[in-house]
């Protein structure tokens, strides 16, 4: 029987329950991430109506589903995943055309974007919208390793705990830190301080990103200037297993042993507060980074692609 594509905002309560609870303990197995709160508002929403997207049906069964949304003019793809039992590159292929046709049929957009770590197909030859797009190869990395030695000094900075009063200043910091970094042309959002206080704001507030987890999220400033020279903020994904969603360092602190010493913070933070595992996601272009994630003792989980289409 063939696959058959209908509107997820138009699903009936409990069509998409087996689908997601596979979804959970795909998310669980293959990153230690739980995505149980996700999971919920996708089908709260879904079941209002609310979100935009399609589900695969083989036969009576739901068998995968992807979701977007609109971001001004940015389109995102929020997820994608088909049952492992039934998972093939033509089913994935067909989820993901037909998100960025709905996208693409809708007037002002410039770009989408995408970052799906459950998709299990490769961009080859034949992947939707192949035209248009950019890949950026990405890494899943994790550590158990928690307990990092202090450096002698880290001379010129204080280090304050991050709080949600320096949302503004931060966003500020991430705009200037990622002017011509690989990772703004995966994430527009890095592009100006106004669409990164927005990134923060997902990231604090949205329980996919997991919740804010204070003890392993770290401000360093400049104590002549008190100017803010690098910060890292974490969430906690699962018990026991944290998440350091963003770190960087002002252009005009680098070489300074600053990095290391916001990531030697997070993880001695995640260790008090019970973690036994910390993630975090590296763009392979961004070699300096990788290698001090690796040097620290991260190593890969997942690789993944973030996808970026425009031009059309």
């Amino acid at each position: 029987m063939s696959p058959v594509l209908t509107d997820l905002e138009r699903t009936s309560p409990g069509a998409l329950d087996a689908l997601l609870d596979e979804e959970v303990r795909a998310w669980g197995q293959d990153l230690g991430w739980d995505f149980q709160d996700s999971a919920r508002l996708l089908r709260e929403h879904a079941v209002a109506g609310a979100l935009e997207g399609k589900v695969l049906w083989c036969g009576r069964d739901a068998a995968g589903y992807t979701y977007w949304v609109v971001d001004g003019a940015k389109g995102l793809v929020g997820g994608l995943f088909v049952r492992r039992s039934v998972a093939s590159r033509a089913l994935e292929y067909l989820l993901l055309d037909a998100a960025l046709a709905a996208l693409r049929g809708r007037g002002g957009l410039r770009r989408i974007e995408s970052q799906l770590l459950m998709m299990q197909s490769e961009p080859e030859a034949g992947f939707p919208g192949a035209a248009y797009l950019r890949t950026h190869s990405r890494e899943y990395l994790e550590t158990h390793q928690l307990r990092l030695p202090a450096p002698p000094s880290t001379p010129g900075f204080e280090f304050l705990p991050w709080a949600r009063g320096r949302i503004a200043a931060t966003a500020t910091l991430i705009a200037e830190s990622y002017v011509g970094h690989c990772d703004s042309g995966i994430n527009d959002q890095y592009e100006s301080s106004a669409g990164a206080h927005q990134f923060l704001s997902t990231l604090l507030n949205y329980p996919g990103c997991g919740t804010f987890l204070p003890s392993a999220s770290w401000a360093a400033l400049d104590p002549a200037t008190r100017r803010l020279a690098g910060v890292v903020v974490s969430t906690m994904i699962a018990p026991g297993v944290a998440h350091v969603a963003q770190i960087c360092v002002a252009p005009a602190y680098r070489g300074r042993r600053l990095g290391y010493e916001l990531m030697r913070l997070a993880l001695d933070g995640s260790a008090g507060a019970g973690c036994r595992c910390v993630t975090l996601t590296v763009t392979q272009a961004n070699e300096a980074a990788r290698n001090l994630y690796v040097s620290l003792g991260f190593s890969v989980r997942r690789r993944f692609h973030a996808l970026v289409w425009s031009g059309w």
